[in-house]
């Protein structure tokens, strides 16, 4: 079995986008071939064989939909394609392979937070929309009562929210929260942010 490619690069693509992509599959043997079945490593991924056998020199194509959902950054999705010879019986697999560069709709500086000795009691986390949109911070929650939490400022361009470590409150053991953020975008209306505190 060959392929026109192993891997395709779909490129930029915002959140909760789809890109349809296609991937030839050529029987470069002698025998028939039949396409058993085709393995994908993301649920971002749905697939489409346009025929399961393949005589000699016959092509057959893989058509792709990638959804890139609330994914963030760079992102990767293999597909495995199983096939069989039907003169000998012998079984094989090609693996293909997608990737993305998903947009978000908004920066969140820094991506998590920890509160040490070391460190201020009272830390600050920024949301930056990323494109045109106006995208604030809604409200939020947390997962631990030892933190308190306040937005501080939520403009078009920029929200802030402050987070205070209240150790007192904290109890032992007790190392690490989520901070849910809930947004007004609505390709990812929440955002969580793990706070991580000292023993």
């Amino acid at each position: 079995m060959q392929v026109d490619t192993h891997t395709i690069d779909i490129g930029k693509i915002r959140q909760r986008e789809t890109r349809d992509v296609a991937f030839r599959l050529y029987n470069a043997s002698q025998n028939d071939l039949s396409l058993e079945s085709v393995h994908t490593s993301c649920s971002c991924t749905n697939w489409h064989l346009d025929k399961r056998k393949l005589k000699s020199n016959e092509t057959a194509e893989l058509s792709v939909t990638f959804s890139s959902g609330q994914g963030r950054n760079r992102l990767g999705a293999t597909l495995r394609v199983f096939y069989k010879n039907l003169e000998t019986e012998e079984s094989g697999n090609v693996f293909l392979n997608l990737i993305a560069d998903i947009q978000p709709d908004y920066s969140i500086l820094p991506p998590f937070l920890d509160f040490t000795e070391a460190t201020e009691t009272v830390q600050y986390i920024t949301l930056a929309p990323r494109f045109d949109e106006d995208i604030r911070i809604l409200d939020t929650h947390c997962t631990r009562n030892y933190y308190e939490v306040g937005i501080v400022k939520s403009e078009p361009t920029e929200s802030i929210v402050g987070v205070t470590f209240l150790p007192e409150k904290k109890l032992s053991g007790e190392k690490q929260a989520i901070l849910e953020l809930k947004t007004s975008s609505s390709r990812q209306p929440s955002y969580q942010i793990i706070l991580n505190c000292d023993p």
